[in-house]
């Protein structure tokens, strides 16, 4: 009785810790996918102008930018849900495959588009640079050109000999960030005239 009593116990534990697996899990895609998305619509408004006659290549530019931005190898697919051409409405549905233990799961983000509004971008540029110290001096590990809203992918690690790389932060001697920060890392938004510049810095500790 008291060993049926325990499994009983043992599999309600994982049948709950599997539910909250299968459950943060979604939400991580979710919001990835989400931020993937946006940013890449903010970033077709800097290069075209699109309208409801050239709607195809809206969504080959589309698929293009999130597959470059997306940190997942999932499957991504974008389609057309709904066309208003009366109105230059156009919504976009853009879903995700991914994999959890084996087993597809899907996730989708749709998007309606107004589109006369991508004559008139409103994207303000920024900067983002990477900095670490090789043991001499800093130097310029990567620097981005980009935009505010868009999403930022960390750069490879850097080496430095007798120390181990810990992560990127806004300080050499602070804390870095985290893979779940990094995945939802947005260039935020200000009210400031001047490009925005960011900059972070490699943290290291000395190897044991």
């Amino acid at each position: 009785m008291t060993s049926t009593i325990i499994l009983c116990f043992i599999f309600t534990i994982l049948c709950i810790l599997t539910v909250n697996s299968i459950t943060n899990t979604k939400v991580a895609e979710q919001t990835s996918l989400n931020n993937v998305v946006d940013a890449s619509l903010h970033s077709m408004q800097l290069d075209k102008q699109y309208n409801e006659e050239n709607y195809e290549e809206i969504v080959n530019d589309l698929l293009q930018l999130i597959i470059l931005q997306s940190q997942s190898n999932g499957d991504i697919n974008v389609k057309i849900a709904e066309m208003n051409t009366d109105e230059g409405l156009l919504d976009v549905e853009v879903s995700k495959t991914y994999k959890w233990y084996g087993i597809n799961k899907k996730v989708v983000a749709r998007r309606t588009m107004v589109l006369e509004e991508f004559d008139h971008p409103a994207v303000k540029p920024a900067k983002v640079k990477f900095i670490y110290n090789n043991g001499s001096e800093y130097n310029v590990w990567r620097e981005d050109d980009t935009f505010e809203g868009a999403i930022l992918k960390r750069p490879k690690n850097p080496k430095r000999k007798g120390y181990n790389f810990m992560g990127w932060g806004y300080d050499e001697n602070g804390t870095p960030l985290t893979n779940e920060e990094w995945q939802n890392y947005i260039i935020p938004t200000t009210d400031e005239q001047n490009v925005q510049e960011i900059v972070f810095y490699a943290i290291f500790e000395v190897a044991q």
